[in-house]
């Protein structure tokens, strides 16, 4: 830069100038490299572009046109298949996505071993992918989702992905779960292991016992709380819950209900055959509203919004061992005048539905699985 203009110097000696600089030209990015060089050498390159960071996983994402689609009869559905599949023994992924027009997004990645070392360490200002045919012939023998099972006709490997309510997988498994099984307005107080059994202290001192215990009993979870207080005592609790962490995101997910006609018209887009997918970022915000739709009326929907570095103190850490939802009401209200990507104000969808906030993860210890939110 000088007297005010910035200079660019090509490989062919070319030269040119101009007011201002747009740097996109691609992971080998020449702009990068030397305005990085520049910024090291005055002291103000940010540090996360000082640092080595660890790669650790390699991915390729594409849009493929079957030259035969007859072989992939996904691709007639009106609907969008969503597919993936998972290697038993490796780190493998492909995931498969029908399109219009005869098209398959697809994505394959592969977690890359932390014994690689210091390989697979790159400076950001030096970040540049593997050879593209050096890729595609690590991924190319990965099982599609979608394949001809020899003699056996159409198959499919892996699941396919399937958006319903709470509510409903609720009605799923108390229907294949005898009532008499099912004891409700029970609480948790205590759990312990003897004689290769676990067993189960409730409020109101019933006691039961069984060879394993899968503790998914929400938020608040009992179980959770007497098993992370076994582990801290004996010094075997996972360091991620023995810190505080930082609340860095608010999300809210849930799926609408619409039943008058009034609500059906103001959202054609859940008259047509195919998944309406849709989001927004509101201007100067950290705020995004996404919306799917879904058959029998329904609408998927999720309001996510960035926490800023101010907002962040002591009231936004917590121990993961004492995580608590905020309150649904408050969260609504300071929500529901989002914008909606199909129109107005996420207020009129959310009216409609019921949400969650948590954080899911799965631990196991002894006898006792802790799955879902924790």
């Amino acid at each position: 830069e000088k007297d005010g203009k910035v200079f660019i110097y090509c490989s062919d000696n070319t030269s040119y100038e101009g007011d201002i600089l747009v740097g996109a030209d691609g992971t080998y990015s020449g702009v990068r490299q030397s305005f990085y060089k520049q910024l090291d050498a005055i002291g103000e390159l940010p540090k996360s572009d000082l640092e080595d960071f660890e790669v650790g996983s390699a991915a390729m994402v594409g849009v493929a046109e079957p030259k035969d689609p007859e072989k992939y009869p996904q691709l007639k559905d009106k609907f969008c298949h969503f597919s993936n599949v998972m290697g038993r023994a490796s780190d493998r992924g492909w995931s498969a996505m029908n399109a219009p027009d005869n098209q398959i997004c697809w994505v394959a990645s592969t977690a890359l071993p932390k014994t690689s070392g210091k390989a697979q360490l790159f400076r950001n200002s030096e970040w540049g992918p593997e050879s593209i045919d050096t890729t595609y012939k690590e991924f190319e023998n990965l099982p599609c989702p979608w394949v001809m099972l020899p003699g056996a006709g159409l198959g499919t490997l892996g699941y396919e992905q399937l958006i319903f309510a709470r509510s409903k997988l609720y009605e799923v498994l108390q229907n294949r779960v005898p009532a008499h099984m099912i004891s409700r307005n029970k609480r948790v107080l205590r759990i312990t292991e003897k004689d290769n059994k676990i067993h189960i202290h409730r409020s109101d001192n019933t006691h039961y016992q069984g060879n394993i215990l899968i503790g998914a009993d929400g938020t608040h979870s009992g179980v959770r709380h007497s098993l992370f207080k076994q582990l801290e005592d004996q010094g075997l609790l996972p360091k991620e819950d023995s810190k505080d962490f930082v609340i860095d995101a608010v999300v809210m997910v849930a799926i609408a209900e619409l039943a008058t006609a009034e609500e059906l018209e103001k959202y054609p887009q859940l008259k047509g055959d195919v998944c309406h997918f849709s989001n927004l970022m509101e201007g100067d915000s950290s705020r995004v509203a996404l919306v799917v739709s879904l058959p029998n009326n329904q609408i998927c929907w999720t309001v996510a919004e960035e926490i800023s570095e101010n907002e962040v103190g002591e009231a936004q850490q917590f121990r993961n061992t004492e995580w608590e939802p905020m309150s649904i009401d408050d969260m609504y209200k300071d929500f529901e005048n989002t914008l909606c990507p199909w129109g107005g104000k996420m207020g009129e969808i959310m009216e409609s539905a019921q949400g969650s906030v948590n954080v899911e993860r799965k631990l196991n210890h002894g006898r006792t699985v802790l799955m879902g939110e924790v």
